[in-house]
């Protein structure tokens, strides 16, 4: 079982829920950020299945999201991105992850609404691989 230092107490993923209090495992999920430092010098940002409330709090605590290459949090859903968020992240490129047929119907046209309405190219995994 994996376990947490989190204010200086070890925790389990469970314990680390309940300290932050949140509620909801996709509050305290890993947001994976990726500097290349190759001559293309481009941000890939890996947000799993973060939370509009995730991201939140990491904009409130100054932290940087700014990144060329977003992977849409939780497969496009509506309830997992807002405009506030795409403007810390500020992409150029957003590469969404789903298959059909799907009972969520992800990714959601307000979250390709979003995109589109600020210039965001656009590539989806339903036909296979990306290559970027």
């Amino acid at each position: 079982m994996a376990s947490y230092r989190i204010k200086g107490k070890l925790c389990t993923p469970r314990q680390a829920i309940s300290l932050f209090n949140l509620g909801n495992p996709h509050n305290t999920c890993i947001i994976f950020k990726y500097e290349d430092e190759s001559e293309y010098e481009k941000k890939y940002l890996f947000p799993g299945d973060a939370s509009i409330k995730a991201f939140n709090r990491i904009i409130n605590n100054g932290g940087c999201l700014k990144s060329e290459i977003l992977k849409q949090p939780h497969h496009g859903s509506k309830n997992n991105f807002s405009k506030k968020i795409l403007n810390s992240i500020s992409p150029d490129i957003s590469v969404v992850s789903y298959g059909v047929p799907n009972k969520y119907r992800h990714p959601h046209p307000a979250v390709i609404g979003l995109l589109n309405q600020n210039n965001v190219r656009i590539y989806h995994t339903l036909n296979g691989t990306i290559n970027l």
